[in-house]
């Protein structure tokens, strides 16, 4: 008994001398029930209301700390060209070359046009006798016969031109690895020399629209058929016929197929990176944590590596077509067939959408194209090929910025508390050394 009301007499004083406002009527001597009563009500809610609202401004911080918002200052912007991918289908020189290669080293004749899935990955049922000596290959012999016989930059490009300046095609397009082998890319983020583009093939106010020519030799475009997929994408991007169909160039041969652009950028504000991946729901170019291959992130580079961890699983090995990881063993051709019978190319969606999260920095390109004869356009350096230019310089693009950080939380609960309780830090000071410093006093 005595225990308790030591106890009471501890909290009573905390309560009398408090400085959040209305505790000390709830104690206080000489007052009446009623009074006591209602200075007990009207703490409560007030505490119900800061409560409440704490917890909404908790909410807020959690899931909905990042926003959009349209810029439309642009007479500074420096808008960048978008990536220009050309990936070779496959060709009768390049099926000749690789069955000439084997038949050099294995000294064995086969139909040059059994060679398709060393081009295509896909493994279709042959003789017996074509499948055994398919079967002899190692990944490394697999691997060096696509090398060797791949159509190389050179063979593919003829001239480019900047704005009617010439420059050298193939040192501006540069390999990229892709689901489909390699293809040859220009201004792309992902390539060896991404960090080297960043001031080139710019358009801005004073120096006005720009325009790309880019010619392709009767390898890459002949009269019987077109041997190349071409792709217009963002410079993070990834081109695949599967996710940038609606962005796919049809050339055509003896034309030059003009192709027109609007690009609407999105930047993002330094303050979103104090902000986690998981919250602010998009994760930036650099942020290359467990990224196996790419020089940077992107969504469509994570779908890749997703696809190529399924055919390591399934199959033990991956696609020569595939980007090389030492920690990823290449397929012979057994290994092909077991890709090809289990469709391990496919993933898990949900998968996908939990891990390969989209791009902070994406920009939302829209292309219009449209094939014309040559002599229509006097300009045109170039035989057959491709123009690309920008409809218009961009007067508007997102900008993704920190509605709430950790800063704006601290402000929002520190004016609740004070608004509900005229509480503030010292308040909470107060309960150790009421209850206890001065208990033991």
């Amino acid at each position: 008994m005595a225990r308790t009301s030591k106890t009471w007499i501890t909290l009573k004083r905390y309560l009398s001398n408090s400085n959040v406002h209305g505790l000390r009527y709830i104690v206080e001597d000489g007052l009446h029930w009623t009074e006591r009563l209602f200075w007990l009500v009207t703490c409560a809610l007030c505490w119900w209301g800061c409560i409440t609202m704490i917890n909404n401004s908790l909410d807020a911080f959690l899931n909905r700390s990042v926003a959009f918002t349209i810029e439309s200052t642009y007479l500074n912007w420096q808008t960048k060209l978008p990536s220009l991918s050309v990936c070779m289908r496959t060709v009768p020189k390049s099926l000749i070359t690789a069955n000439s290669l084997h038949s050099k080293k294995f000294g064995s004749k086969i139909n040059p046009y059994a060679w398709r899935w060393l081009f295509s990955g896909i493994t279709k049922k042959s003789s017996k006798q074509v499948t055994n000596e398919f079967t002899k290959l190692t990944s490394d012999d697999i691997v060096s016969l696509f090398t060797e016989s791949v159509v190389n930059c050179t063979e593919l490009l003829t001239e480019c031109y900047w704005k009617s300046i010439k420059f050298d095609c193939c040192e501006e397009f540069h390999p990229l690895q892709t689901v489909g082998g390699t293809c040859y890319a220009i201004n792309s983020a992902q390539t060896k020399s991404g960090d080297t583009l960043k001031n080139k093939f710019t358009m801005n106010r004073k120096t006005g629209l720009g325009y790309l020519h880019v010619g392709l030799t009767t390898i890459a475009l002949s009269e019987q058929s077109v041997n190349i997929q071409v792709f217009v994408h963002d410079n993070l991007e990834i081109p695949t016929a599967l996710t940038h169909g609606d962005r796919e160039i049809y050339t055509k041969f003896g034309k030059v197929v003009s192709i027109y652009y609007n690009l609407q950028e999105t930047i993002n504000d330094d303050g979103l990176r104090s902000i986690p991946m998981e919250r602010r729901r998009c994760r930036l170019s650099d942020e290359t944590d467990n990224v196996l291959y790419y020089k940077r992130y992107s969504s469509d580079g994570c779908v890749i590596e997703l696809q190529m961890e399924n055919m390591l699983t399934r199959c033990g090995c991956v696609s020569h077509l595939f980007p090389h990881t030492p920690r990823m063993p290449v397929c012979n051709y057994t290994g092909l067939q077991c890709i090809h019978n289990q469709n391990a190319f496919a993933i898990n969606e949900e998968v996908s959408k939990h891990r390969c999260i989209p791009d902070c920095e994406s920009a939302v390109i829209k292309i219009f194209q449209n094939p014309q004869a040559i002599a229509e356009f006097s300009r045109f350096k170039i035989s057959q090929g491709i123009h690309l230019e920008l409809l218009e310089l961009p007067s508007y693009r997102f900008r993704r910025y920190v509605v709430r950080s950790l800063l704006d939380l601290a402000v929002a609960v520190g004016s609740t508390v004070s608004l509900f309780m005229g509480a503030g830090i010292l308040s909470i000071v107060e309960i150790p050394y009421w209850l206890l410093l001065r208990h033991a006093q």
